[in-house]
């Protein structure tokens, strides 16, 4: 079963316990993200990722320069272990790291979660999480947005308090982005969607990442400010 059907069918098991008011709360939410143009600002393709520096779940800081000196990366963002699609794609993910690194491509999370949870849930993966605990790089790459109205509607039916759950404290969550990054630094694939139960699924992304070449090191940081013809994120 792929990501996709997963998700789709605890979706319909969800709905004849939804009371209709939070369905409707939950249907403009999503209009509202959209609306948000958080899709149109997400970094493009062909775009050169600037650089950062995040602590993994176990307090280690990590570098995206340092990841990409071992190989290509795919940088993935999700919301929390408190998501249930989101632990539908962490175990989906679990399954295929190994197949990533097959092909030289590192599978990287990215998580705005508050440290002793993230911990909790992710301490077991066979690859890196990190947490993004003032949110910036979520915003540097353009898939961080405010909870609209109807949608905190929703997260208050199901008493999930983002002031609680992430460590930053803000009603802020990034989209369930994927960017595929080669080791010259470019993305050179990425997903984003407004509506989160959408995500990349990890078997089409594994054959992307066959097709990608393993490059030179040349990524965008104050010591490399690049000709002008690269877009940077």
């Amino acid at each position: 079963m792929n990501l996709k059907t997963t998700i789709d069918t605890a979706v319909q098991s969800m709905m004849p316990d939804i009371p209709n008011p939070v369905k409707e709360s939950w249907q403009a939410g999503l209009q509202q993200i959209e609306e948000t143009g958080v899709v149109a600002r997400t970094v493009k393709e062909g775009t050169l990722a600037s650089d950062f520096e995040l602590n993994d779940v176990n307090g280690d800081a990590v570098s995206l320069h340092s990841l990409l000196t071992e190989g290509n990366v795919v940088l993935k963002f999700i919301r929390g272990s408190w998501c249930p699609f989101c632990s539908m794609e962490f175990k989906a993910w679990k399954d295929i790291a190994s197949d990533l690194g097959a092909v030289g491509a590192r599978l990287v999370m990215v998580t705005p979660e508050a440290d002793e949870d993230a911990r909790s849930a992710f301490g077991d993966a066979p690859f890196t999480v990190l947490i993004d605990e003032t949110q910036e790089v979520g915003t540097r790459f353009g898939i961080n947005f405010e909870i609209p109205d109807r949608l905190r509607e929703v997260h208050d039916a199901f008493q999930i308090d983002l002031a609680k759950k992430n460590a930053s404290k803000a009603w802020v969550l990034p989209a369930p982005a994927l960017f595929l990054i080669d080791k010259a630094g470019k993305v050179r694939y990425r997903f984003v969607n407004s509506d989160y139960t959408k995500r990349a699924e990890p078997l089409d992304v594994l054959e992307r990442a066959k097709e990608i070449i393993p490059g030179s090191i040349a990524m965008r940081g104050p010591e490399n400010k690049g000709t002008g013809d690269e877009r940077s994120c």
